[in-house]
């Protein structure tokens, strides 16, 4: 634990210390962790302005609570520890690999093969081809040498392509069929079989009932930590508690996800949706929401007035969004960024202050990298809902201009009879507006 304890805001990026050390403990880009009501909140630092006064680089979005014991935790560990599950990560994938070029051996191979085991150290024996033959030769000599010890030299020549078989007395199953012989053996019938490890199939796989999957979830290729090039489907991602992750690890590519409605015979395209890597998402369609009245309630009208109020304060921009990593080094450095895309429009803090229900916030760590290519993580992501916002308030923002227009003129009509009335009275004629 840190020194002396943190007071925290509810949606405020402003922490106050007692008896802390905050310029000594930390510095840009560090990070504060801290338990609120049993949630473990981990929040970036910004700057530090004094010994017990600090900004966070997002908002806090928890309970505001003092009195809060409070560890400070420096970059480089938090890129450390990154560094570290991706090693441990890369080892399992390469255990993995060589248990499944032994296994291929064993079962492919012929003659004496050597495998390697997990030591390094390795073992060389018969494939598995090998030891069948072996056996099935056995077995025919067995039967052979039971024919001969009866005296019948025809009765070997006749040996060939036969089929009984051998009484468990010879050394055999008493059987010619698997569930015979496991009767004869006194061996227990066959429960459904249970596959392990790595299966491969080369034809279509056939399936007549439902197909479930425990909680690595469904994969297209790769194995169950989606580090290998392909497309994923996951449950229980990180940051979506309960939810169903769809990844696409893009390898050497650039990315993205297309969802396609085709027609009957797939040779064109009747609509798509795409999510392109730079996190844009495109529609030929557009993007619609439920809107009918119907299903509606609690429907106000926005103040006009303060509709305008809120536009002419509201920032409109465009910018673009930090570059995102894409690979990293085993120290845990970022060595390849994806460009993050160009955006326009408001910022969700100016419209939170006016409109708070059109901002939500996504409980979804996300890693950037600033413009001197420094890696931070960004927690609670606000999101705007902007077509919301900007049809309606700039509607109601209408409304009062309208109003105010309207307003002006009939003065304008008042002003001008008056004027025409003055001058009238005193003899002046002038020339009427155009």
């Amino acid at each position: 634990m840190s020194a002396g304890t943190i007071a925290l805001t509810n949606n405020s990026a402003n922490v106050t210390g007692t008896g802390t050390a905050f310029t000594t403990d930390l510095k840009a880009n560090d990070f504060i962790v801290v338990i609120v009501g049993g949630v473990t909140y981990t929040l970036g630092v910004k700057a530090t302005t004094s010994a017990t006064a600090l900004t966070l680089i997002t908002p806090y979005g928890g309970p505001t609570a003092t009195g809060n014991a409070w560890t400070a935790v420096p970059n480089a560990t938090l890129i450390g520890i990154t560094a570290q599950v991706a090693a441990d990560v890369a080892k399992a994938i390469r255990g993995l690999n060589l248990d499944k070029a032994n296994w291929q051996q064993v079962f492919s191979g012929t003659g004496t093969i050597t495998v390697t085991l997990p030591d390094g150290s390795t073992y060389t024996g018969p494939a598995w081809s090998s030891i069948t033959t072996s056996l099935a030769g056995k077995a025919d000599t067995a039967t052979v040498n039971n024919k001969a010890a009866k005296g019948s030299n025809s009765d070997i020549t006749s040996l060939t392509g036969l089929t009984t078989a051998l009484s468990i007395s010879q050394g055999g199953t008493g059987s010619s069929t698997a569930a015979t012989a496991r009767t004869a053996l006194g061996a227990a019938p066959l429960a459904s079989p249970q596959l392990q490890g790595n299966v491969g199939v080369t034809g279509n796989l056939v399936v007549n009932a439902g197909v479930t999957a425990g909680p690595a979830g469904f994969y297209t290729q790769g194995v169950n930590n989606p580090s290998v090039q392909g497309t994923y489907m996951g449950w229980n991602g990180t940051g979506v508690v309960g939810g169903t992750d769809i990844i696409n690890n893009q390898g050497g590519g650039s990315g993205g996800i297309r969802f396609r409605v085709v027609n009957a015979s797939n040779s064109s395209v009747i609509t798509d949706f795409t999510m392109l890597p730079s996190g844009v998402g495109q529609s030929n369609g557009g993007w619609t929401a439920t809107s009918d009245e119907r299903v509606k309630h609690h429907m106000q009208d926005i103040d006009p007035e303060e509709a305008l109020a809120a536009l002419a304060s509201w920032r409109t921009c465009s910018w673009d969004y930090y570059d995102v990593p894409r690979t990293f080094d085993e120290a845990g450095n970022v060595t390849a960024t994806v460009k993050g895309a160009k955006g326009f429009g408001f910022i969700a803090q100016d419209v939170q202050k006016d409109c708070p229900e059109a901002v939500t916030v996504t409980d979804n760590p996300q890693l950037y990298v600033d413009e001197d290519g420094v890696l931070f993580a960004n927690e609670d992501t606000l999101s705007l809902n902007t077509l919301g916002v900007s049809a309606a308030y700039s509607g109601a923002a209408i409304k009062a201009l309208k109003k105010r227009n309207e307003d002006q003129a009939e003065l304008i009509s008042v002003l001008s009879e008056r004027l025409i009335a003055i001058e009238s009275t005193l003899g002046i004629m002038s020339e009427p507006a155009s």
